[in-house]
């Protein structure tokens, strides 16, 4: 995603960007379902950013990566399929 020597504070700005962007998202959209699976996939990005850069993972092993970002996909696609089905 981003080069792993970026700066906290650039890391930080993406993640207000971000959640300026979901919260127009959520109050403009005229599709209810399709704003909510904006948020919960932009909500992954960001946990994403934060699990890499802030809590230090870009240094660990490759399948460590691998475990965090395939469990923050799952859970998106759990979410979206529960509000789906329910």
């Amino acid at each position: 995603m981003l080069k792993s020597q970026t700066k906290p504070s650039t890391i930080w700005l993406i993640l207000m960007a971000l959640s300026l962007f979901s919260t127009f998202v959520a109050e403009g959209s005229k599709h209810a379902l399709y704003a909510i699976c904006a948020i919960f996939i932009i909500a992954a990005l960001k946990g994403d950013l934060v699990i890499i850069h802030y809590m230090e993972v870009r240094h660990a092993a490759p399948h460590w990566r691998f475990i965090y970002r395939s469990w923050l996909g799952v859970m998106v696609v759990l979410l979206i399929a529960g509000h789906v089905i329910g």
